[in-house]
């Protein structure tokens, strides 16, 4: 047992060095996965990235599954009621589950193990969210064939440890990026897709942006699935909200944005989508996340961007000068900032000069995230 864990315990330094290696997400995973293999012995994985405003997957990379399993696991994500779905893993205090644990030793009672796993062949899933400053970057989904052990609590633990290492990557490659104003060919490109998912018609922007996306001409890219998923439940479901949308990364590193709907009347078209480079304000906030601030510190961040001072930013909140310094103190912190004209400028750098003072610097941190910690 002592050599069992020293040897765990090796695997998650080795994990935790790749991560810090700078390597594209993908790269990272195939890099770790081997390694993973070594301290939690699986036959199967996914691993996908994902928005971590929406929790919705952008792209995935699958070992040892068939290309079917993307659909079925976003059907069951997205409109099942099931065990250990990735947005309670996600908000709550433990981000992995074990399918097994969590069934009681039943895991028939599953839709995801009747419907995704068993037809497969698959029989365990440890599944792990990718919290890290906050925010859920990513899921990582080890499977286990029919007859094999479970997954034990160590194992669990240790797939926790693991997760946030690669979390903490994924966070990181964001707050690296530079971001650039828009350039003319960056125009919107419409995407039309059929019952099954097979593209129906597509502009030369769209064209573009699906191959940014990793769209090889079969399955659509997962951003897609995801928001085809999404549109359905909302269908389903009667609800009147807006267009489901994803912020994907695209394999140049740059951010897309996804969004789609189902038309009414249009016979042989499941869902019209529009690709779009992200725009810097949300850019911004994909920043503001990724700098993991509690809501405290986002309204004081806020506030700060207006022009308020301390003073100023207590009586707006309500609380001390000494609790608003105090909160001032750690945004410096996981910023990077030294003065209040740093963090503008790390800020306003994620949308061209000219946006960034029409809007106001209060606006960079306009956005649904914003709006519900106001």
């Amino acid at each position: 047992m002592p050599d069992r864990r020293a040897g765990t315990e090796r695997v998650e330094r080795d994990v935790a060095a790749l991560c810090r290696r700078g390597l594209p997400w993908t790269t990272l995973w195939e890099a770790a996965r081997g390694r993973v293999a070594d301290a939690i012995p699986f036959e199967a994985a996914a691993f996908a990235a994902t928005d971590p405003a929406t929790l919705l997957p952008t792209a995935g990379v699958l070992h040892e599954l068939p290309d079917r399993y993307c659909a079925a696991i976003l059907d069951n994500e997205i409109r099942e009621d099931d065990y250990d779905k990735l947005s309670a893993l996600a908000r709550g205090r433990r981000h992995v589950g074990v399918l097994g644990v969590s069934t009681a030793g039943r895991p028939e009672r599953s839709a995801r193990y009747r419907d995704v796993l068993a037809p497969i062949g698959l029989g365990r899933q440890a599944r792990s969210a990718c919290v890290a400053g906050g925010g859920c970057w990513a899921w990582l989904d080890l499977y286990r064939e029919r007859g094999r052990p479970e997954f034990t609590g160590p194992e669990a633990e240790a797939l926790g440890r693991i997760a946030r290492s690669l979390a903490e990557a994924l966070r990181a490659s964001l707050l690296l990026e530079g971001a650039s104003a828009r350039a003319p060919e960056d125009a919107p490109g419409l995407v039309l897709l059929g019952p099954g998912l097979e593209r129906v018609a597509a502009d030369s922007a769209a064209e573009r942006w699906l191959e940014e996306l990793g769209g090889d001409g079969a399955a659509p890219p997962l951003a897609l699935q995801a928001v085809a998923a999404a549109a359905r439940r909302r269908d389903e479901a009667g609800e009147a909200a807006g267009p489901p949308r994803v912020r994907a990364r695209a394999r140049s590193g740059r951010w897309l944005t996804v969004h789609g709907f189902r038309p009414a009347g249009r016979a042989g078209v499941e869902l019209a989508a529009v690709i779009e480079p992200v725009a810097p304000v949300e850019l911004a906030e994909l920043q503001v996340c990724a700098f993991g601030l509690t809501p405290a510190e986002r309204r004081v961040l806020q506030l700060t961007l207006q022009g308020l001072c301390t003073k100023e930013i207590a009586a707006a909140l309500g609380i001390s000068p000494y609790t608003a310094r105090d909160h001032l103190t750690h945004v410096f912190d996981k910023t990077g900032a030294r003065s209040r004209a740093q963090l503008f400028a790390r800020l306003a750098a994620a949308r061209p000069p000219e946006r960034a003072r029409a809007a106001g610097p209060g606006a960079i941190l306009a956005g649904p995230g914003a709006r519900e910690e106001a």
